[in-house]
């Protein structure tokens, strides 16, 4: 599509992506890869592109599939579910870390939206998460937002129900987590920290060894931020 736009018509070639983006998680995999694709396709044509010409081309074609601007920004973005347009982009200096705890499964997102559809009594308790989670971010507050995530994710509970949510629950009350959050269209669910306290790194190694304990194995995440 992008090609036949620059004028080059169809291209005859081959494209292998190699990601470390789990498929079918709730990671916005396809996003990335269609992302990745385009301007791939620029780069290959007109490599002397500047990179914001780059990210406009591949934004337009992509958009025609899945709106992926919230992906190109460089930290912290909120962007709608549905739609995918980029909402917010945010400079923050949260420092969380996330263990995270990947309960096994697929969930593809199109087909998810379509079996549940919109609980508009829901949507407005959302409305007022993300009118407090917006001033979380924007005063740069690492432990309001996680509360935000950890209503996020119980609210949203009885519609993708996470098996380990209510260990995560214990073990937020054990060692101090400042939260809990959840893919709502995947199978991670997860538990921040955030470097900001003074044993962040104990309470981080004590989290694995008694989510192992319990039969979980866990994975770290860290969050990737434009800093103020």
């Amino acid at each position: 599509m992008l090609s036949a736009e620059l004028g080059h018509g169809a291209l005859n070639c081959t494209i292998e992506i190699e990601s470390n983006i789990p498929v079918a998680k709730g990671y916005a995999s396809s996003t990335a890869d269609i992302l990745a694709t385009a301007q791939l396709c620029i780069r290959s044509l007109h490599p002397d592109t500047p990179d914001e010409v780059v990210q406009a081309l591949a934004l337009s074609v992509a958009r025609q599939l899945e709106y992926g601007d919230y992906l190109l920004h460089p930290g912290v973005a909120a962007c709608a579910q549905r739609s995918q347009r980029l909402l917010a982009a945010y400079r923050t200096d949260l420092r969380w870390t996330i263990v995270g705890v990947d309960e096994g499964g697929w969930v593809r997102t199109e087909e998810f939206h379509q079996e549940r559809p919109e609980d508009l009594g829901k949507a407005r308790v959302y409305e007022q998460l993300f009118a407090q989670l917006d001033t979380a971010l924007r005063a740069n507050n690492y432990v309001a937002a996680a509360e935000v995530a950890s209503h996020s994710a119980e609210l949203h509970n009885d519609r993708l129900p996470k098996k380990s949510l209510d260990d995560l629950w214990r073990i937020q009350n054990e060692l101090g987590a400042l939260g809990i959050c959840v893919a709502h269209s995947g199978t991670l669910a997860g538990l921040i920290f955030s470097r900001h306290q003074p044993d962040h790194d104990l309470r981080v190694r004590e989290c694995r060894s008694e989510l192992e304990s319990w039969g979980y194995s866990s994975d770290m995440f860290t969050l990737k931020e434009e800093q103020r």
